[in-house]
């Protein structure tokens, strides 16, 4: 059984099958913080725009200067997408590493021991390469597994809070574009149609309509912000954590003892 349960972690090991399932979450993982990133740069610019458009004759007036704190925080925004993307590609460049020839062959080489110090060998060398098998697996499997088991959770639930939030963003920065998209008359027209300039500047510029859309910005801003951080960088901490945690008893393990008493 034991024999057994090291041939399969080698076989899974070459098989490459969760290492290809992990590389595919972390794909999609960086192509939804893509879209979400790019949808921050064109609600932000598109607030940049409306920001300046300037109403009256007399004294010129900014009436969207209402969004500064909606800005301020399509800054921040961005910044923890930044982060987030970041993060996802060290991710998939550390998955990529480890799957690679070399630390599959490195883990045959440790099984092949093993079981060797298992039929022939003493506890001490047993215990020895058990340990080292161990950490190869350690090395080996890590990363994939945090990532994997954050994968899991994300499709069970962030990911659905992720595309519900998304849409409300992309929403509000379509119409934030379509507002910005209107052409307000010259500065040499201002004597000759003050009053269209005002209707235009009305018709550009309904200020309950975007205090509305502010509103809804900016709670699916805050969560965007949260679920990219917890998915991107607290889940895969904390399984890292949990994962190691593990390791360290099983390091603990004498398994030359375990081994003599099982044949025994």
């Amino acid at each position: 059984m034991v024999a057994l349960i090291i041939l399969l972690i080698v076989a899974v090991s070459w098989s490459g099958y969760i290492d290809r399932q992990t590389e595919n979450y972390v794909n999609q993982a960086t192509v939804q913080a893509l879209a979400a990133f790019a949808t921050a740069r064109v609600l932000n610019a598109g607030i940049s725009v409306a920001k300046s458009v300037e109403v009256g004759a007399v004294v010129s007036v900014q009436p969207l200067e209402i969004l500064d704190p909606v800005h301020d925080l399509v800054e921040q925004y961005s910044a923890i997408m930044k982060l987030a993307i970041g993060s996802l590609v060290i991710q998939k460049v550390l998955l990529e590493i480890v799957a690679t020839g070399f630390f599959k062959v490195v883990l045959t080489l440790l099984a092949v021991l093993l079981l060797a110090t298992l039929l022939v060998g003493s506890a001490n060398q047993s215990t020895l390469m058990f340990k080292l098998f161990a950490l190869a697996c350690l090395v080996r499997f890590l990363l994939i597994l945090a990532v994997g088991l954050n994968g899991l959770v994300d499709n069970i639930y962030v990911n659905n809070k992720t595309q519900q939030n998304m849409v409300e963003l992309e929403v509000l920065s379509l119409e934030v574009d379509a507002l910005t998209a209107a052409k307000v008359p010259d500065e040499t027209s201002w004597h000759s149609g003050i009053t269209s300039k005002f209707s235009a500047a009305i018709d550009l510029i309904n200020l309950e309509n975007l205090k509305r859309k502010a509103e809804v910005a900016v709670p699916a801003m805050l969560n965007l912000m949260a679920l990219f951080i917890l998915k991107t960088l607290l889940l895969p901490l904390l399984f890292l954590w949990l994962l190691l945690r593990g390791f360290r008893v099983i390091w603990g393990v004498n398994f030359g003892k375990v081994w003599s008493s099982v044949t025994v």
